[in-house]
């Protein structure tokens, strides 16, 4: 039988990401991509479980939370808003 460590295990859990054709993102990885601060995606997080909010889907695996790179992509396209001249 295979017995590895958590260092181990979230070295294959990373490897295992980059494989697959959904691309996955830290908090980190988000907040350093695109702007978005660690400390805002946990309290959306927050009001999403608590109030029924919907910022951002996320998936919680062992405690570490990943966001779907097309799904931040999709919210921030959405919340885009255009000056009023180049609405016309």
């Amino acid at each position: 039988m295979l017995y590895i460590n958590s260092v181990q295990f979230l070295i294959l859990e990373e490897k295992y990401m980059e494989t697959q054709e959904r691309n996955y993102l830290t908090p980190r990885q988000v907040e350093e991509l695109y702007s978005v601060k660690v400390k805002t995606l946990a309290t959306w997080r927050y009001e999403d479980k608590h109030y029924g909010s919907n910022h951002l889907p996320y998936t919680k695996i062992g405690g570490k939370v990943l966001y779907e790179q097309s799904a931040i992509e999709k919210v921030l396209e959405a919340n885009t808003h255009q000056p009023l001249e180049a609405q016309a």
